[in-house]
């Protein structure tokens, strides 16, 4: 489409009204810390994240979990 367009995460979201946050759930932390607050600012914050760990010859499992959540480190 000629109206794609390829940037960094921080111009997508400085041009954005609307944020979708669909990074894996170990690259989550790290992508939000690069754009920073000031960025986000108030705009709203839609997370599709899951976090998931996978090893080798296994199903994934819950790379936090229990008394910790990605929700609220992301919050």
């Amino acid at each position: 489409s000629d109206r794609a367009q390829l940037a960094t995460f921080t111009d997508a979201v400085a041009g954005s009204d609307l944020v979708f946050l669909c990074t894996s759930g170990a690259a989550t932390m790290e992508v939000l810390a690069s754009i920073g607050d000031t960025v986000l600012g108030d705009r709203i914050l839609v997370d599709v994240t899951n976090p998931l760990a996978f090893a080798a010859g296994g199903p994934p499992t819950l790379s936090i979990c229990n008394d910790d959540s990605q929700g609220e480190a992301i919050q």
